[in-house]
């Protein structure tokens, strides 16, 4: 028993914690390492000081189980300063901050170097498409959590098919209709004006990798 939480060493994980910089993914990435350190297990979680600070607190029993470790957030041309997460910049510069994220990998393999033992398990978000690699480097296991509905993943596509460019769509009105891939009768689409965001935010192709291959 430590701190009012039941913990056998034996079964222990230490985890690390790397969400996408958006306090939507943050705050859920905290909620299930709360849960996590309820088992037990011991987290690391990750990411820029800026976005750390904006957190609430978690329940003072848990504080010995739950690390957070700031990373360096990188200067990016043309992002507002101190433009730390999705709140922070307008939608049209979201590509900016796809490459200020990209940046912290470095930060991110330096840290995971460091510390002894290895993790047993990263969980990561959408938007790191890198790091299944890195993690296979280090021989840690990891696991994707998706925050996005099935309805969402659906509209996106299949992963083979996205990363081969056979489900391409470059204008709004592309989702206003069911994907081909969706076989069952269906009356589930986007509007034209829900589109409007996401597309401001994937448009171009700024930091090397488009938003539908990240999502994949």
């Amino acid at each position: 028993m430590e701190n009012g939480v039941d913990i056998n060493d034996e079964e222990v994980l230490r985890i690390v914690m790397f969400p996408w910089l958006a306090m939507g993914h943050l705050i859920p990435f905290l909620h299930l390492s709360t849960n996590l350190a309820t088992k037990g297990h011991r987290i690391s979680f990750i990411s820029t000081a800026g976005n750390l600070r904006r957190l609430p607190q978690i329940p003072p029993h848990l504080s010995p189980l739950i690390t957070f470790i700031s990373l360096p957030f990188p200067a990016i041309p043309h992002l507002p300063p101190n433009a730390e997460s999705s709140m922070d910049a307008p939608h049209h510069q979201a590509q900016l901050l796809k490459i200020a994220f990209d940046f912290l990998k470095q930060s991110l393999s330096d840290f995971l170097e460091k510390i002894s033992p290895n993790p047993d398990w990263i969980i990561y978000d959408y938007a790191s498409h890198w790091l299944p690699g890195l993690a296979a480097e280090m021989g840690v296991s990891c696991a994707y959590f998706s925050l996005f509905s099935a309805a969402t993943m659906v509209f996106i596509g299949p992963p083979a098919e996205v990363l081969s460019g056979d489900c391409v769509r470059s204008s709004e009105e592309d989702f206003t209709v069911v994907p081909k891939w969706v076989k069952m009768e269906s009356e589930i689409v986007y509007r034209v004006h829900e589109m409007t965001k996401y597309m401001e935010g994937s448009e171009g192709n700024q930091s090397g990798m488009h938003c539908r291959r990240r999502y994949s």
